[in-house]
């Protein structure tokens, strides 16, 4: 598709001249040498997939401390291109039409890299952003599965650190550091509303069906009815809260016994207690769309407690079963049965295929989804399938992820893992990747060639990733930049 020589350049002298390829899959850099009088194309780095590859460029900018340089990420699937502050990703070297003008090619991945490099004119170094995005803005066309949606404003100052949409996805609660605002969807041109003054906002939660907003704050969880949120006076809105739990490490909705709970965590290095509430139908009134603006009594019941339990080991994840509960703890997986209380590990240690789990090191069980009657096991490193009796299923397959996944969300048949960084989607047959965002470039979305991975960034996964069916929509996955959710055209069923 294009290729041209590049300098590769260091502090102390000029290095040797690099020839690049940009194929229509990937970026692969080369050294010629001549052996015998034959010129031989040596590989220089591991070849880059397009849609693991993120280019910077670099530019100055004036500022009251005088001319100061930036980088500039290049164009993300919102159509722009990322601007740091400057000072912020600075390449080694100045630039100018003596020296050249720098390119950092950044190989995402645990195992990649970051490479500058120098064009000799400005000309040069446009044009190898200009071939690299319109290929990968072709590749990601024809490989799109999600729409990312814009939900805080371009620029924000502040980051968002959890979401949950509700009301058809027309209206989403937006956790900031500073509380949880409201934001209407159908007019995204309007900045969101603070609704709760409450600081340190980390996870919430909707239960549309009776009406009630979750919401975990500096360690302790909160309900609030929507009819007792009023805009015009978050002070007032608080009032009408009722605070359910202190020294939270987090909390968890689902559907269990047929009924609706939400299993609130308290979590230790040696132990963990986690006490199951199911909402209170107070005036059945939750059948309606949301309104706001009434007042209800001051701390008004939303939840009684269900079943309360002790578990001898630390917890990280919680999941429904038709009857049971799985959560992630150190020590693997491990079934509650809610009606008697009884706990056991999931795996089988009868069955030697499953070693490789004990033998991986800081291991890390994370989510669990049912699919056609297996269950799909996700951990930080892999995952894998077993049966319903907690023995291999597929022995042959093993999904090992890109990057170092934080949470996982299921959309048949994708599932999500957000990492730090970037969110892949794999599918859950094949185990191919079939879409891809990076969190601080957000156009690469297509498939790798097999063994290639990422770099994990900074943190923009706060929460356990859950969906709606009825939405379509991801209920926490928040992507950085304070500006993405994800959403897809049916959903992720965290059963």
């Amino acid at each position: 598709m294009f290729k041209s020589a590049l300098k590769k350049r260091s502090a102390q002298s000029d290095s040797s001249e690099i020839q690049l390829y940009l194929f229509d899959h990937a970026l692969l850099m080369v050294k010629i040498k001549v052996v015998h009088k034959n010129e031989v194309y040596k590989v220089y780095r591991r070849p880059i997939p397009l849609e693991l590859l993120q280019v910077t460029m670099y530019e100055d900018v004036a500022t009251s401390k005088g001319p100061r340089t930036r980088a500039v990420l290049s164009r993300s699937s919102f159509g722009h291109r990322t601007c740091l502050a400057p000072g912020v990703g600075s390449p080694p070297l100045r630039q100018d039409a003596k020296s050249g003008y720098a390119l950092t090619f950044t190989y995402l991945g645990k195992q990649g890299y970051s490479l500058t490099l120098w064009a000799s004119t400005l000309a040069s170094r446009d044009k190898w952003i200009e071939h690299i995005e319109l290929r990968q803005h072709r590749l990601r066309q024809q490989s799109c599965v999600f729409d990312l949606l814009p939900v805080a404003p371009r620029g924000a100052p502040v980051v968002v650190t959890c979401a949950v949409p509700f009301d058809g996805g027309r209206q989403v609660f937006l956790g900031f550091p500073d509380g949880v605002y409201l934001q209407d969807l159908r007019d995204r041109s309007r900045s969101p509303t603070l609704v709760l003054p409450l600081r340190h906002v980390l996870q919430m939660d909707v239960l549309e069906e009776f009406q009630i907003l979750l919401v975990l704050a500096e360690h302790v969880v909160y309900t609030f009815t929507f009819d007792a949120l009023d805009p015009s006076d978050p002070v007032a809105s608080m009032r009408h809260g009722r605070r359910i739990a202190s020294h939270t490490s987090f909390f968890r909705a689902g559907m269990c016994l047929g009924r609706t709970l939400v299993c609130v965590v308290k979590s230790g290095a040696a132990s963990s207690t986690i006490k199951t509430l199911e909402p209170i139908d107070v005036h059945a009134r939750a059948k309606k769309h949301p309104t706001f603006g009434k007042m209800l009594p001051s701390g008004q019941d939303t939840l009684r407690v269900f079943k309360e339990f002790y578990i001898p080991t630390e917890s990280s994840s919680i999941h429904f079963l038709k009857s049971k509960l799985c959560i992630g703890t150190i020590k693997g997986f491990e079934i509650v049965d809610l009606e008697t209380l009884d706990t056991q590990g999931l795996l089988d240690p009868a069955d030697a295929s499953l070693e490789f789990v004990q033998r991986q090191e800081n291991l890390q069980p994370i989510a669990i989804f049912r699919i056609d009657g297996e269950f799909l096991l996700c951990y930080n490193e892999f995952a894998f399938y077993v049966n319903k009796n907690g023995w291999r299923a597929r022995a042959s397959w093993l999904l090992r992820w890109e990057g170092t996944p934080t949470a996982f969300a299921l959309h048949y048949p994708y599932v999500l893992a957000f990492d730090p960084q970037f969110v892949e989607v794999r599918h859950v047959e094949t185990g191919a990747l079939r879409f891809a965002w990076d969190m601080m470039r957000p156009d690469v979305t297509t498939a790798p060639p097999a063994g290639q991975t990422y770099t994990p960034g900074t943190p923009n996964m706060w929460t356990t990733a859950t969906g709606d069916e009825r939405l379509g929509l991801l209920r926490h996955g928040v992507l950085d930049l304070g500006e993405a959710l994800c959403r897809g055209e049916a959903l992720l069923d965290g059963r």
